[in-house]
């Protein structure tokens, strides 16, 4: 966490984090995700993002994700901002992705019941739903 940012429920807080992403996706020439945990956050920091940046920004909800994502990755300098749906499963190869910024409102965690094991099949067929180190995924 950068030092002098205010606590995530101060209302300045998705003010603070638009100012930091401004200077942050300067310096590394737009190529950045900016994930939040609110579809709000995302949306402040987005309607202040156009004024400080020259890059083109990509926000969830404008575009199907796999349009967004492809256009991020042909760019090479956009910006692109999202919620849970871009945490996860998003590849972008090579340098056009070099920087990402999590604007946290509040820490996720799903439920357990959210998690299914994911197990491996013993030797014989018999899976008895023991998981393999490591692998849990959503259901």
């Amino acid at each position: 966490m950068p030092r002098g940012l205010p606590k995530p429920a101060d209302p300045l807080y998705n003010t603070a984090v638009r100012n930091l992403a401004c200077e942050l996706v300067g310096y590394s020439q737009g190529r950045a995700f900016l994930l939040f945990t609110s579809h709000r956050a995302l949306r402040e920091v987005a309607d202040g993002l156009a004024g400080c940046i020259p890059f083109l920004i990509l926000v969830q909800g404008s575009s199907p994700r796999a349009e967004l994502l492809r256009r991020f990755r042909d760019l090479g300098n956009a910006v692109l901002l999202g919620t849970i749906s871009f945490w996860e499963g998003v590849d972008v190869p090579g340098e056009a992705l070099s920087c990402v910024i999590i604007g946290l409102g509040r820490l996720l965690f799903a439920s357990p019941g959210a998690f299914r094991l994911a197990g491996r099949s013993r030797p014989g067929g018999a899976d008895r739903g023991l998981a393999a180190p490591g692998r849990q995924s959503l259901r």
